[in-house]
C-alpha cells in the first residue's frame, strides 16, 4: 500500500501528468498529447479504467444500461443507436452482468454485479489496453474466481492487454506474464512472473511471496 501503484495507473490514462519521461502507447507517445486535449484524441479510446471501488465510481441513481452506455456516447460519438445499444450488451455479456440487470440503479445491485458493471463500462469503447486497480479486493473467493477466468479469457480471445493491479500474487500468477513490483514510488523489480515468484531478488518481492498463502494438500 502507498507504493504508487494506483498513482502509476492513473498516469498510463492520462488522468495525472507526469513530472516527466514517455509514455508509449499503440506506438505513440502519448505524453506528447496535452492534457487538455487528450480527451478527444483516438488514444484516450484505447485506454480504460476499471477502478477498485465499483460502488464509487458509479452514480448510485445511474441505470446499469446508463453507466455501461455513457462512455460509449461521449468516446464513439459515431455509433447510431442500433448500434451503441447492440456494444452495450454485448460489453454486459463480456464481463457476465445478466441483461435482466441493465435497467436496474447502480445501488440496488450487489458488489460483485457493481464490479460487473464497472467491468462492461471499460469495455464499451472496444479498448486496446484495459487497465484493472484491485479488481479482485471486494469480492468473495467465488466472484473473484470467476473474474480472473473471464478476464483471462478476455486477453486471449479479444486479444486485449491488462495492465493488472493487485496485492494479490495468486491473482498475478493466474493472469500475468510479466510484473513489475513497487515499493516507495520506484520499481524494485520486474521480469515474467514464475521468475519472480520463484527466485525473487528485491527484499520487497521476498516479502510479498512469503506472505503468500500455502494451501494445505
Amino acid at each position: 500500500s502507498g507504493s504508487g501503484k494506483t498513482t502509476l495507473a492513473r498516469m498510463i490514462c492520462r488522468l495525472v501528468q507526469p513530472d516527466g519521461g514517455r509514455l508509449r502507447l499503440m506506438g505513440e507517445d502519448a505524453l506528447a498529447v496535452p492534457l487538455r486535449r487528450f480527451a478527444h484524441h483516438p488514444l484516450r479510446v484505447a485506454v480504460q479504467l476499471a477502478l477498485q471501488d465499483a460502488q464509487g465510481a458509479l452514480p448510485p441513481r445511474w441505470t446499469a444500461r446508463r453507466a455501461i452506455g455513457d462512455p460509449l456516447r461521449l468516446l464513439r460519438p459515431a455509433l447510431g443507436e442500433a448500434e451503441r445499444e447492440e456494444r452495450l450488451r454485448e460489453a454486459a455479456r463480456l464481463a457476465g452482468l445478466p441483461e435482466v440487470l441493465l435497467d436496474r440503479p447502480s445501488h440496488t445491485l450487489s458488489g460483485g454485479e457493481r464490479a460487473r458493471v464497472g467491468l462492461a463500462r471499460a469495455l464499451a469503447p472496444e479498448p486496446a489496453v484495459l487497465v484493472l486497480d484491485e479488481p479482485t479486493s471486494a469480492l468473495d473467493a467465488t466472484l473473484r474466481a470467476e473474474l480472473l477466468e473471464r478476464l483471462d479469457a478476455l486477453r486471449r480471445q479479444r486479444a486485449l492487454a491488462l495492465l493488472f493491479i493487485s496485492h494479490d500474487l495468486s491473482a498475478v500468477a493466474r493472469l500475468c506474464d510479466r510484473a513489475l513490483v513497487m515499493d516507495a514510488g520506484r520499481v524494485v523489480e520486474a521480469g515474467p512472473v514464475v521468475r519472480l515468484l520463484s527466485h525473487p531478488q528485491a527484499d520487497c518481492t521476498r516479502a510479498l511471496v512469503a506472505a503468500m498463502p500455502v494451501l494445505a494438500a
